[in-house]
């Protein structure tokens, strides 16, 4: 059997049409409803990401004010280190002068006060001081420099490796003798050891 088509040809071409634009119309909603799916998904996206920034924004913020306020920690500490490398430089490159002192007041003869101790450039020492005679001057140097010295530390002998008098003077009001010396040492027996 045969059909027969009794609709225009018009008219199928308005139905068509009709189809076409009811499926066009679903397709074109759904596909809006994609977008705006995804479109709601990127800007809860956005939020978020945009909330986790600020956030990490005021927290560096904070951390940056507490290494700011730790500035002076810091100098203090940089300032401390500098020091500390000074002094063990001074410490590990400087004699032992107590052993110098005690050294010297062991040498020095009963009747003879120093009153000024002055350490040089180098390895010269200058003392000055009072005596009650010329002798106690004379023994005083004698001591410094005899390598055979009974008293003090007996491995600083030889400290003292030359003495040379500047100056006497007598005070008649006193009835003392004032005296200036220079001393010559070997500063390597008295490093720190």
């Amino acid at each position: 059997m045969q059909s027969i088509n009794l609709i225009p040809q018009q008219e199928v071409q308005e139905q068509t049409k009709t189809k076409v634009v009811k499926l066009s119309t679903v397709v074109s909603i759904l596909i809006l409803i994609i977008v705006g799916g995804i479109g709601g998904y990127f800007f809860y996206q956005t939020t978020t990401l945009s909330g986790s920034i600020d956030d990490l924004d005021s927290e560096v913020e904070k951390l940056r004010a507490e290494i700011n306020s730790l500035a002076p920690v810091e100098i203090s500490a940089r300032n401390l280190d500098s020091k500390y490398k000074v002094l063990n430089e001074i410490f590990a490159s400087r004699g032992n002068y107590s052993m110098l002192a005690e050294e010297l007041r062991a040498r020095t003869p009963e009747g003879i006060l120093i009153d000024s101790f002055t350490l040089q450039k180098g390895t010269k020492i200058s003392l000055s001081g009072v005596a009650n005679n010329y002798i106690l001057i004379s023994n005083f140097m004698n001591n410094l420099l005899s390598p055979e010295f009974q008293g003090g530390n007996p491995q600083l002998r030889g400290m003292f490796t030359s003495v040379s008098l500047n100056s006497v003077n007598l005070e008649k009001s006193k009835g003392l003798v004032r005296f200036a010396i220079t001393v010559d040492i070997n500063l390597e027996m008295i490093k720190n050891k």
